[in-house]
Order: C-alpha cells, then structure tokens, then sequence
C-alpha cells in the first residue's frame, strides 16, 4: 500500500505516542485536580516532546528551531483552545470525563497537524 502523504503518516504514529503520554498523564494527574487543571499539566509536559519529535521526526524540519518553537506556541496554544472548548462542552453535557478527554485530544491534532504544516515547519526534508 502506497501512503500518499508521508508527513500525514508520520505525524500520526508521532502523534499516537505523544498522545499516550500526554492521556496518561492527564488520567494521573485527574486523581488529585480537577479535570481542566489535569489536562493543562498533561499539556505543560507534552509540549517540549511533541515539537522534538514533530520537528525531527513528522516534519523532518531542518529550520531554525528556535523560530520554529516560536511558531509552535501559538499553534499549540490554538490546539488548546479547541481541546479546552470541546472538553468543557462535554463536561458540561454531562459526557464521561475520559471519552471527554479523548474527545478533546483530537480536536488539538486535527488543528495542530493543519497548522504544523502550514505555519511551523517551513523547511521540511522532501520525501
């Protein structure tokens, strides 16, 4: 099977290990805070990891890192924003609070793949 898109693909499987990071520390940390605070430590712990291997391994980015980071905040910081607005939707909505979680995890990959490839990795290795 050709995979027409091999940044797509790779960011995926990046993405699959990030996220199971990120969810069990989300799950930990939901025992002792509320469940916005756990997924905002699940956040503060994932974002260095997420853009190192985003950048070497997703993106292939050969750019400046440290403007591509600048870049990455605020696409992170959009990602949060959708995860924080789908989560509070279903919290609210009376939705169980790890499908709400999960729910939430992928709103942020859908606009952090989106804006990852618009907007961060400029100069990625062709494939």
């Amino acid at each position: 099977m050709k995979v027409p898109d091999r940044t797509l693909a790779r960011f995926l499987m990046v993405g699959v290990g990030n996220t199971i990071l990120g969810l069990a520390v989300i799950f930990s940390a939901r025992q002792f805070c509320s469940e916005v605070v756990a997924n905002l430590i699940g956040y503060l712990i994932v974002v260095p990891v997420s853009f190192l291997s985003h950048r070497d391994i997703s993106f292939r980015d050969t750019g400046n890192r440290k403007a591509a980071f600048a870049r990455y905040l605020p696409t992170i910081l959009a990602g949060y924003a959708f995860n924080y607005a789908a989560l509070s939707v279903l919290l609210s909505a009376g939705t169980n609070p790890y499908l709400a979680q999960t729910v939430g995890i992928a709103c942020h990959v859908l606009v952090t793949y989106l804006l990852s490839r618009l907007f961060v990795f400029l100069t990625p290795l062709r494939d």
